[in-house]
């Protein structure tokens, strides 16, 4: 969970260096400089604050597993080694830190780029086909259509920074920032997104990047976190769990919104 306090700590304000990177992935030195650029006093070499940038201290906070650490959270992914890049849900961290941080306003940008990500996605032909017609995947090239340029744990991590931006805002809708009256998208139809996901890499695990790793279950079953709000009890997402059985939908293919009986939450 994201919190803010009044004075942002460390691992903040590195969440925040690293979301306004225009590259998509970056060193960690690039990074550094970042921080320092950001907040010379607390990233600046001792001494030297003004002048140098203290590699040690910005990597003190991507390295081990405290709480904090963005990589930790989510916020932020090691692509290989002393690369990284920010995830779709770090962007949303970020957007929501800005103001309070004092660094500008993301929330709109982050926010409208998670809305179209997942909008693209439930646009797809392939996402709407097995929407209507519930069951195991069976065209391995769809599969790939569906993630496109993405891996699928980036489509996931996408669809986790929409789940994530439903809670903060405590509604059953994601909408868009720079169109708020829209409806926008129910998050019994993003929970959709993950049970699709979760069929592909079950299915076609060597499309999907995972075949060596395929997700892990557990005899008394998945346990999934709840995004609140909704009317069905809440909806599920978890990265390890198997295939549900499918339910019974009513209104054909009527786009994005329309109505689904949920699994067992």
């Amino acid at each position: 969970m994201l919190t803010v306090s009044a004075k942002p700590t460390a691992a903040q304000l590195v969440l925040l260096a690293a979301a306004g990177i225009e590259a998509e992935e970056f060193t960690e030195w690039e990074l550094t400089v970042a921080c320092w650029k950001m907040d010379p006093e607390r990233f600046g070499m001792r001494g030297f604050e003004d002048k140098y940038p203290d590699h040690k201290r910005v990597a003190m906070e991507l390295m081990g597993a405290k709480p904090s650490n963005p990589v930790q959270q989510r916020f932020m992914a090691k692509v290989r080694p002393n690369v990284y890049r920010v995830t779709p849900l770090g962007r949303v961290a970020a957007g929501r830190l800005s103001p309070k941080c004092g660094h500008g306003s993301q929330a709109n940008t982050s926010g409208e780029v998670v809305y179209a990500n997942i909008r693209r996605l439930l646009e797809t032909p392939e996402f709407r086909r097995w929407r209507d017609a519930p069951g195991p995947p069976d065209d391995a090239p769809a599969c790939g259509r569906f993630i496109g340029r993405d891996s699928l744990a980036r489509v996931k991590d996408t669809i986790r920074a929409a789940v994530d931006t439903c809670k903060a805002a405590g509604g059953d809708f994601l909408k868009s920032p720079a169109r708020p009256k829209l409806i926008g998208f129910h998050v019994k139809d993003i929970a959709d997104l993950w049970d699709f996901c979760i069929a592909l890499e079950h299915r076609f695990p060597e499309v999907c990047g995972c075949a060596t790793t395929p997700p892990a279950t557990t005899a008394a079953g998945p346990t999934p976190p709840t995004c609140g709000g909704a009317s069905a009890g809440g909806v599920t997402a978890t990265p390890e769990s198997a295939p549900s059985t499918r339910r019974t939908r009513s209104g054909g293919s009527n786009g994005p919104t329309s109505s689904a009986t949920r699994r067992p939450g």
